[in-house]
């Protein structure tokens, strides 16, 4: 057997190790789901009667933050771990009581007038699955009841600091439908026969934004020492496919980004903040789910088990609790707050960011590192689908235009690249002159590339340079709700989502279930060779082993591990590479004739 089949044979083999052992590990690595990691926690909790009432807080809880607010002061220093009483255990569930429904342009839900303020939300322009037809699909749910397999609720509730007066809805309070205001506003109210009148009013706009005034209208002869508390509260959701874009508990607090990952939060139980002010909240890979409130307030990040140390319904608790306010005995105050629900779109962050004030809304969007380039870059891309039409061309597009700008870069790399490739005999021969005196190759091999005025490194500069354009457009790739469920074209229907075909299975003619590693679809088989392809194209190494690694080894890792990308990264790569290859020809041509003509003008 040759040594480059030998070689050849080596990696393959090591390509397929590398790739079926890699599918176990990771495997093995990825988080467990919740139906698996918690199903023998809700099967063996205590009855459905005895489960926490909606997750509401205990009165221990209350005690906790009421010691942060007290005189509007909070103690110097930040962070405080705070221990979770499970008194809420034995509370029963409230019973069902009138929900007022509500429809936006974007949103699609009803207000609670009992328990949750929300716990069922649609967001009417996304949808569960791909596809044209609007009308045959469900749309996104974004928020769900506690009776759901993944209960995800909003919470408003007054308390009393002093925690004496009992003028303060109870837990089990029916606020009244009020009607509509003269802006629109759903007016909710709860009147204490003391004389303590609570309003809620509620305004919605068309983006996902509930513009919320908190009124407390105080006809008794005492002051009262209240404070607002709104909550996110959830259950675990399935993170089994998600690996490289952060979700779970979010904020923007004390001017910087605060994230804690579930099974962070999980392990620390529960974390309080000083008086801040900015934004916190839920994030999924293409939703959010946040309050904004207008004055300073105190936040929490917690993680809630009931008595028995099991996880509660919704455990991961996100709050906020605002420094209170005094309502004077015959007199009127009110706290205002804002609360998003949607989708992650950048255009409708930003405008909340300059519209309302809302500090770096925009980073509840998971950029990566590359901030500074992933941010115009989700511009541009948002700007070149309203041009064509379709997401898919907008990435051909935008990679064109990243072409264009590296240009002079990549002109001067793939020239280097085809003299070296020219060069490749007499490099050769040079080599085998002095494969016994290293040093004097060494000597003789510098004194070749300065004759020739080529550098043997002068591609790999374009090449760096580019890297953090690619990870950032990868980034937004994964990210952008604009691509999610974009469709491209022939089988293409969404680009966020893997090449659904299969070539082992003939695209789906053999009705079998294979391995990760078996699962191949047709654009990354067309990546994989544009790839060899390109390797081909490129002057070798010098090296046999490596030589072969190279040409075949790398397309063969690449097709397979691209085989799990989103279809709209593997779309991108492609047309990268053949735009490259276009380029690398030209450029390769016309360094042959150019050394061809100083060739004869030697003779």
């Amino acid at each position: 057997m040759k040594e480059d089949q030998k070689n050849l044979l080596t990696v393959f083999v090591l390509c397929l190790a590398i790739l079926v052992g890699g599918d176990y590990l990771m495997k093995w690595l990825r988080p467990q789901t919740p139906a698996t990691q918690e199903s023998a926690t809700l099967t063996t909790a205590v009855s459905e009667k005895a489960l926490p009432k909606d997750g509401f807080d205990s009165e221990d809880d209350l005690q906790n933050e009421r010691a942060l607010l007290q005189n509007g002061q909070t103690p110097d220093g930040a962070t405080k771990t705070v221990a979770f009483s499970a008194s809420e255990e034995a509370m029963p569930l409230m019973p069902e009581a009138p929900a007022i429904p509500f429809e936006t342009k974007t949103l699609k839900g009803k207000l609670n007038t009992k328990g949750p303020l929300l716990n069922l939300l649609f967001l009417t322009q996304h949808f569960e699955t791909a596809g044209t037809k609007n009308e045959a699909r469900q749309p996104v749910a974004l928020l769900q009841p506690i009776t759901a397999a993944h209960p995800y609720e909003v919470f408003l509730r007054w308390h009393d600091l002093e925690g004496q007066s009992g003028l303060v809805p109870p837990l089990d309070a029916l606020w009244q439908n009020g009607g509509r205001g003269d802006n629109g506003a759903f007016i909710l109210f709860w009147q204490h026969p003391a004389g303590v009148r609570f309003e809620r009013h509620i305004v919605l706009d068309d983006k996902g934004m509930f513009f919320i005034t908190e009124r407390v209208i105080n006809q008794t002869s005492q002051a009262l020492n209240l404070a607002l508390r709104g909550s996110v509260r959830r259950a675990k959701p399935d993170m089994s496919s998600q690996m490289l874009v952060y979700e779970g508990p979010v904020g923007f607090i004390n001017g910087a980004l605060k994230e804690l990952s579930y099974d962070d939060l999980q392990k620390r139980g529960q974390i309080v903040e000083e008086v801040t002010t900015g934004w916190l909240g839920i994030a999924d890979k293409y939703w959010l789910v946040a309050f904004a409130p207008e004055k300073p307030f105190v936040s929490s990040f917690a993680y809630k088990a009931n008595a028995s140390g099991r996880a509660a319904k919704t455990p991961y608790h996100v709050a906020f609790m605002d420094r209170g306010i005094q309502v004077p005995a015959h007199g009127v105050a009110q706290v205002k707050t804002r609360l998003y629900a949607g989708a992650k779109d950048l255009h409708v962050l930003d405008f909340y960011e300059t519209s309302e004030n809302i500090l770096h809304f925009d980073k509840a969007i998971d950029f990566g590192w590359f901030y500074f380039l992933t941010k115009p870059i989700f511009y541009t891309l948002s700007w070149l689908k309203g041009l064509t039409g379709n997401f898919g061309l907008a990435i051909l597009v935008f990679t064109v235009l990243l072409k264009l700008l590296f240009f002079p870069l990549a002109n001067k790399s793939y020239r280097s690249m085809a003299k070296m490739k020219l060069l490749g005999p007499e490099l050769e021969r040079l080599k085998e002159r002095y494969k016994d005196d290293q040093q004097r190759m060494s000597q003789e091999l510098m004194a070749f590339y300065k004759r020739e005025k080529v550098n043997p490194v002068s591609g790999c500069l374009p090449m760096l340079l580019q890297m953090p354009f690619f990870f950032a457009l990868y980034k937004v790739l994964l990210i952008s709700v604009d691509a999610r469920h974009a469709p491209f074209f022939g089988w293409i229907v969404d680009l966020s989502a893997p090449d659904p075909t299969n070539i082992f299975t003939l695209c789906g003619l053999i009705p079998l279930e294979l391995p990760g590693f078996l699962t191949l679809g047709l654009w990354p088989l067309i990546m994989g060779l544009s790839m060899l392809l390109q390797q081909k194209m490129s002057p070798p190494p010098a090296d046999p082993t490596q030589r072969v690694m190279f040409t075949y080894g790398m397309p063969i890792i690449f097709t397979y591990m691209f085989s799990g990308f989103s279809a709209g990264v593997v779309i991108y790569w492609t047309w990268n590479n053949l735009l490259s290859m276009a380029q690398q020809w030209m450029i390769g041509r016309m360094a042959a004739q150019e050394t061809l003509a100083q060739k004869k003008k030697k003779r």
